[in-house]
């Protein structure tokens, strides 16, 4: 027996599938040229491309901001593959404008019609997610004499990057609903994920709020730095 199941696309489109299949006749869409369907290939390959940089980001914006004066290997490399990851979520921007999309049962395939929708609201939420504040407020504060105090606040303005993991959110959701995929395997994969990002925050805060405060020895980094004189 064939179970049919409702799936859901990132984007938001629905179809109808057995066992991860689409059963959506293509020849009773009409494509505008330059525009495509949410489960073409090319795009899906995409999209996941996009939702694997979210997943970086929320490993590098943390660690960016906790250790912005290292200066080391690591925070360059650091810096590099974010521009690259701000890169990649900028062309998805100008891919999204060309994304036919679901509404009142039937896709919307023509491009003014895909623009509106997209400037209606989501074109915000991944403007947000490329713009660099945190690098513009610390131009504007190095001018203006800012103290090294003011700096590390404005870092936390870096923090804007997080926006872009709705698309994990989404991932989540489309792996669930997928025929597919054995859903207590992904049930375990997905806690795990969700605790290993979690405790990378949470170490990465612990270190920003040492730095914040000098990595005195009232910090919880302080008897180990302090070891050294603690000893004589």
């Amino acid at each position: 027996m064939v179970t049919e199941s409702l799936l859901r696309s990132p984007s938001g489109v629905r179809s109808y599938g057995i066992g991860g299949v689409d059963l959506v006749n293509y020849d009773n869409i009409d494509i505008q040229y330059g525009t495509f369907l949410p489960w073409n290939p090319c795009y899906r390959i995409w999209w996941h491309v996009t939702a694997l940089s979210a997943l970086l980001t929320a490993f590098l914006t943390p660690y960016q901001i906790a250790f912005e004066e290292d200066l080391g290997f690591f925070k360059q490399s650091a810096d590099l593959l974010e521009k690259v990851l701000t890169l990649i979520f900028t062309v998805d921007m100008v891919v999204n404008f060309n994304v036919a999309f679901f509404r009142d049962d039937e896709f919307v395939c023509r491009r003014p019609q895909i623009a509106r929708e997209y400037l209606s609201y989501m074109f915000w939420v991944d403007v947000v997610g490329v713009i660099p504040f945190g690098d513009i407020a610390h131009f504007v504060a190095d001018q203006l004499g800012a103290s090294s105090e003011t700096m590390l606040v404005l870092s936390l303005l870096q923090l804007s990057r997080l926006i872009r993991l709705y698309r994990i959110k989404k991932l989540f959701q489309e792996l669930r609903n997928n025929l597919c995929v054995n859903l207590l395997t992904f049930t375990l994969l997905r806690n795990f994920l969700v605790v290993v990002v979690a405790c990378h925050v949470q170490a990465c805060i612990m270190y920003f709020l040492a730095r914040a405060q000098h990595f005195g020895k009232d910090t919880w980094l302080g008897p180990f730095l302090y070891k050294s004189e603690s000893s004589f």
